[in-house]
């Protein structure tokens, strides 16, 4: 019984060494795995560029699984190679060449099927035979010559979603995966979906932020936008950047019916083609697709236009449209601004079809939403600049008028005033007491109208010519002036004070100009002063400036009527001008005057409690 009960006791102990060095062997292969996850997830917190990333994830992975390993991501129905490690560089080349030609395909194949189904493959031991049932023929042909022993394919999730395929495969003879080795690839594609997803994530955010910026610039630069070229131009570079594009196109509607309106085609460096400039047909043949591609019961939603020369079932019409523009992808875009359409935008890209996204849809809506602003400010601009050179030559054929009224009227009435003053110094024999008066009258009118024909001139002139300026005193100028008026003031019944400074008040001046400033206030003041009041002209100084001012006891000026009395020709009320007179050309050449010596005017007056006119001129000693 001894020796019976010693060899079971030696087999149990070696089964028992065996099965200790089995978990000594899976303690340090797990050991091993913990250390290489903590390595790979070093390496993608490490950097956002995820396609070196995973290229150094796949090369620590051949340590640990297979000696081949790449990664598949999907876009749409294709699952395209997006990085890949072999031991032979030059099969690799072979391999990347292979799948950039002939992408993986949702439900085909391993790749495939693992995509779909979101279910991880291990398969061990295979031949090219065993190919036939998971490969596309074009695979199979490729890999007969060097088909893997053992492959294993796992998915990338990321949000619930399948967004690719982790993939090992050895030729080593014997080699044949495990459920660890599963267990670790399922890992390793856990941790390569989150930092693929965070890539994509930061990239989106990039790209957002960048578009945005350009969204932001294209805005200032459309609101200061001043022509028609600055908004196209404007509008096209922001968009092709923004978008990648390589040309915008426009085409505005017509103003009307008759107009050929041909399409303009620009890049980031400007206009660079004029399309369909004899008919104009483009736009109209744009604006009938469009309305087609409209949604149907959707009357808020705006309506787009996106055709790819790829696409399944594109009519010769639509195929026209992109050849027109030289074109692979074309999204067309209304410019409509409040319910008006004032013309189209066209994004075309001639590099290959591309399906423009929802989110480059918005920015392009809103740059169009902004272009059409712009355009619609451009066209008020433009309207507005016509207007206002029609009323400035309007304004230049006044003063044309002007000028020659005043200089044909000048000549005539100095000879009437002459043989006036001829008639009453009796030259042609003596007159009657009624003859005299008779003459006085008309002396006087013609004066009146003299005096008129230099003011008006004298307007015309202040915008013409220089003033002739030299050292006077408002002082002796003032009393000058009284001097004239009191005579004027005696006759109308009114008393005329004159208040002067202690010192003289020396100004820079024109000596023909500012006797008429004088002259025009007291006029203004004594017109309008009713019988046995009286008028004020009184002259201030202080260092610096010296001012003038005409004060009466008339009849006043409503307040919101004050500061258009400035006005050439304005009459405060119809009936005053009937009552009183005058052409309303008095203050505006005072206004004139002053303004031309660097002074200022002011006006003070309440309704029926007279006026105070006044003006400001820098004194000579604070120097000019």
């Amino acid at each position: 019984m001894k020796p019976v009960q010693h060899k079971t006791r030696s087999r149990a102990g070696a089964a028992i060494f065996v099965r200790g060095a089995h978990e000594v062997a899976h303690a340090r292969t797990a050991e091993r795995q913990v250390q290489f996850l903590a390595e790979i997830g070093h390496l993608f917190h490490a950097s956002l560029d995820i396609a070196q990333v995973l290229e150094q994830v796949l090369i620590k992975s051949s340590e640990v699984l297979g000696e081949s390993n790449c990664i598949f991501l999907r876009e749409g129905d294709e699952l395209r190679l997006a990085a890949l490690h072999h031991p032979d560089p030059a099969r690799a080349g072979q391999l990347r060449a292979f799948y950039s030609q002939n992408p993986a395909r949702l439900g085909e194949g391993i790749v495939g099927c693992v995509a779909e189904s979101g279910q991880p493959v291990c398969l061990s031991g295979l031949s090219p035979e065993d190919l036939s049932d998971l490969s596309s023929p074009a695979y199979r042909a490729f890999m007969a010559q060097s088909a893997p022993a053992t492959f294993l394919a796992v998915p990338l999730v990321a949000g619930g979603q399948v967004i690719g395929v982790f993939c090992s495969a050895s030729r080593v003879p014997g080699r044949r995966f495990t459920l660890d080795d599963l267990k670790l690839a399922q890992a390793i594609a856990e941790r390569a979906a989150v930092a693929i997803e965070n890539a994509r994530l930061y990239r989106e955010l990039q790209e957002r932020l960048r578009q945005q910026t350009i969204l932001y610039e294209a805005s200032v630069a459309l609101s200061s936008a001043a022509s028609l070229n600055d908004v196209l131009n404007t509008l096209s570079r922001h968009l092709c950047l923004a978008l990648n594009l390589t040309g915008v196109g426009v085409s505005l509607a017509a103003l009307s019916r008759n107009r050929i309106v041909p399409t303009q085609v620009y890049d980031t460096s400007g206009l660079i083609a004029v399309l369909d400039e004899v008919t104009g047909e483009l736009y109209q043949r744009l604006s009938t697709a469009l309305e087609a591609a409209s949604p149907a019961g959707q009357p808020g939603k705006p309506p787009v236009l996106a055709l790819r020369a790829d696409q399944p079932q594109i009519s010769l019409e639509e195929r026209a449209l992109l050849e027109a523009f030289g074109a692979q992808a074309l999204l067309v875009i209304p410019l409509v601004v409040r319910g008006e359409s004032l013309g189209l935008l066209e994004l075309c890209d001639s590099r290959a079809p591309r399906q423009f996204s929802a989110e480059e849809t918005v920015l392009a809506q809103a740059l169009a939403h902004q272009a059409a602003v712009a355009l619609e400010n451009v066209h008020l601009l433009e309207s507005l600049q016509a207007t206002y050179d029609e009323l400035q030559e309007s304004s230049r054929l006044k003063d044309e008028f002007i000028q020659n009224v005043s200089h044909e009227l000048r000549t005539p009435l100095t000879f009437v005033k002459g043989y006036i003053e001829l008639l009453r110094e009796g030259a042609f024999g003596p007159l009657s007491d009624e003859a005299h008066h008779a003459l006085n009258v008309v002396a006087d009118k013609t004066g009146q109208i003299i005096r008129l024909v230099e003011r008006i001139a004298t307007l015309h002139l202040m915008t013409q010519q220089k003033l002739n300026l030299e050292p006077l005193d408002l002082n002796r100028l003032a009393q000058e002036a009284a001097e004239r008026f009191r005579p004027v003031a005696e006759q109308a019944g009114l008393n005329l004070h004159l208040e002067l400074t202690p010192a003289p008040a020396p100004v820079m001046g024109d000596p023909l100009q500012l006797p008429q400033v004088f002259d025009c206030l007291l006029e203004n003041a004594i017109k309008f002063s009713p019988q046995g009041s009286w008028v004020a002209l009184r002259v201030h100084s202080r260092p610096g400036v010296a001012w003038v001012e005409v004060e009466d006891n008339g009849i006043g000026i409503p307040p919101d009527k004050l500061d258009k009395v400035w006005t050439p020709f304005y009459q405060v009320e119809g009936h005053m001008k009937r009552r009183f007179g005058g052409a309303g050309v008095g203050l505006a050449v005072v206004k004139r005057v002053i303004q031309a010596h660097g002074g200022h005017v002011w006006a003070n007056s309440q309704l029926g409690q007279g006026c105070t006119f006044g003006f400001a001129l820098r004194r000579l000693d604070a120097g000019m």
